[in-house]
């Protein structure tokens, strides 16, 4: 789920919340108004040719940068514990910063390897030792994954459908500025990935990546969570591991697919604790 939204969300269904609107009624107008907006993107990859003169180099180079920047944050903030941690208290704590400075070791280690198997592998090590070291230390309980069913099918629009034009403005506009940051992202992953960022593999790129992005948020809205964008923190796994093979993607589109849709699986991806993400 881009982050761009999530504030939005709360910002919108607090104030649903406090008119006294139940909660199902405003869980279906924000993934209403989450439907509509798609749309938004979904248009505006076929017009993004058009727009050569005001997403420029510069201006995608700015957005590249910005993108890098805010990931810094969310680095460390994941690094010292997460957003739990920082309402519990316990942000920064010696056994958050320990497990997060070992993945970040374990990973720059095996980063400088010469051999290209451990160097493409050291991030998934990294992360491996840090569940490890999680467990050792406690940190991880599985208490809350014991009456989780096998399977679970998604029931589309579960919350029913409604809209609100006032709603739609806000979330509508988030939607626009999420296709300027996918441009970014895309620009960014042509780069580390070797790939010309100009001319017709470019603009097909772009033109393909937004569209996506508006589809995604389309399926989202259908099957009950709010929109998708690119990941950003993938240009810097390309960058570690040399890997920018679109079948890997394929691969990981695929497991997620058996995440969703068996958590019991999910559940121990959903475990792993934040510093180990942070330090990776």
């Amino acid at each position: 789920v881009n982050f761009s939204f999530v504030t939005v969300m709360i910002a919108l269904g607090s104030s649903m919340k406090s008119d006294g609107f139940h909660e199902e009624l405003i869980m279906s107008s924000l993934l209403g108004v989450s439907f509509v907006g798609a749309f938004l993107v979904v248009g505006s990859s076929f017009i993004l040719p058009y727009l050569r003169r005001v997403i420029t180099p510069t201006v995608s180079g700015i957005v590249v940068l910005m993108i890098g920047l805010s990931l810094i944050k969310v680095g460390i903030i994941d690094f010292g514990g997460g957003f739990a941690a920082k309402s519990s208290g316990t942000f920064g704590n010696y056994e958050h910063l320990g497990v997060g400075l070992l993945v970040l070791i374990v990973v720059i280690g095996f980063n400088c390897c010469r051999s290209p198997l451990l160097r493409m592998g050291g991030i998934a090590i990294g992360l491996c030792v840090g569940y490890i070291a999680s467990l050792c230390l406690g940190m991880v309980d599985f208490r809350s994954m014991r009456n989780l069913p096998l399977i679970t099918i998604p029931h589309p629009f579960k919350y029913g459908f409604s809209f609100s034009f006032h709603q739609f403005l806000v979330v509508g506009t988030i939607y626009l500025l999420s296709v300027l940051e996918a441009v970014g992202d895309i620009t960014a992953t042509a780069m580390v990935s070797r790939r010309p960022i100009q001319g017709e593999e470019y603009q097909s790129r772009l033109k393909g990546g937004v569209l996506a992005n508006g589809l995604n948020s389309f399926v989202s809205a259908v099957f009950n969570t709010f929109p998708n964008s690119c990941f950003g923190q993938n240009n810097g796994v390309i960058q570690l591991t040399g890997v920018a093979s679109r079948y890997v993607g394929f691969v990981v589109a695929l497991m997620l697919i058996v995440l969703g849709l068996f958590p019991a699986v999910s559940g121990f991806v959903q475990h792993i604790p934040e510093p180990v993400l942070g330090g990776a």
